[in-house]
């Protein structure tokens, strides 16, 4: 005598663990997209049109002059008299970052000189200046030339 025996069908599951560890991921990875946007949206400069120089590529410092003057450091306001300190210190967690100036078209050039002056008188003569590409490089990002203050 043959005896059947019946076996049930698992139950179907759907586990929720894997998507809900690919939602948070996708959360994660939009948020941070967002504070970057929003990091590059706060210093609104109109930057000049550079015939020469080359795409900035790597990590920058970034020292902003905006048309009201206000001289800001990675985003952060800064005073004149602080700057080359504070430069030095993200510099040293920085070692190998670029330092890359730009100024508004729209403002006037004596808080740029300024704070040439307060860099080079710091002994931070290695930096570049950022701006636009002109006509001839079609690119849409901004480009720096090379060692624009001094060697």
């Amino acid at each position: 005598m043959r005896t059947r025996i019946r076996r049930s069908m698992p139950e179907v599951r759907l586990e929720m663990t894997p998507l809900i560890d690919v939602m948070f991921l996708l959360v994660t990875y939009f948020v941070f997209a967002l504070v970057l946007m929003i990091r590059a949206d706060v210093i609104d400069l109109t930057l000049p049109s550079l015939d020469s120089g080359r795409p900035a590529t790597g990590t920058a410092i970034t020292i902003a002059i905006d048309d009201s003057g206000a001289i800001r450091l990675d985003g952060e306001v800064v005073r004149l008299d602080a700057l080359a300190e504070q430069v030095r210190a993200v510099q040293q967690e920085n070692p190998g970052a670029t330092l890359l100036l730009a100024f508004d078209t729209q403002g006037k050039m004596g808080p740029g000189l300024a704070v040439i002056d307060t860099l080079m008188g710091a002994g931070i003569t290695r930096f570049s200046m950022v701006g636009k590409p002109s006509g001839a490089i079609e690119s849409g990002a901004d480009a720096a030339s090379p060692d624009a203050g001094g060697s």
